[in-house]
């Protein structure tokens, strides 16, 4: 059973572009707890409100997955998110590494906590924030 969640949940994620959001019902529970750096969605509503929302606001060009950790109740992905943005890359394709962690309740994910860097998505892509950014990581980077 496990197997074919996973199935539906890679199947769904590398065509979020095209997927409608009633596709995420046979995926997740109605009482779903998603939490990723942007917050925490409760319920299944308020996932697909998000999702719908990242959709609008993002290119999803194609996202690669990797083969899946398994037990009994739990699943965790690592993945690479091509993505690009008019704004904040100028359309250019930028590459965002991550990994999800998903538990599953009655045949469904019922809590998924994704993993990747906010600031290598985001803050670096402003430009006054990303001057900051990469000055910090100059000065942390130096040898004492």
């Amino acid at each position: 059973m496990i197997d074919e969640i996973i199935n539906q949940f890679v199947d769904y994620y590398s065509e979020i572009s095209i997927r409608p959001p009633h596709f995420l019902d046979g995926i997740y529970h109605p009482d779903v707890i998603l939490t990723d750096p942007f917050g925490c969605y409760h319920g299944l509503s308020e996932l697909k409100k998000s999702l719908s929302s990242l959709v609008l606001k993002i290119n999803v060009r194609y996202l690669l997955i990797d083969e899946p950790l398994i037990n009994d109740s739990s699943f965790a992905i690592t993945w690479t998110l091509y993505w690009s943005h008019s704004l904040l890359t100028l359309n250019k394709v930028e590459e965002l590494n991550g990994c999800t962690h998903a538990y599953i309740y009655n045949g469904k994910v019922i809590s998924q906590v994704n993993y990747y860097d906010l600031g290598e998505l985001l803050y670096e892509k402003i430009p006054v924030l990303s001057f900051a950014i990469k000055k910090i990581k100059k000065q942390q980077n130096r040898k004492p």
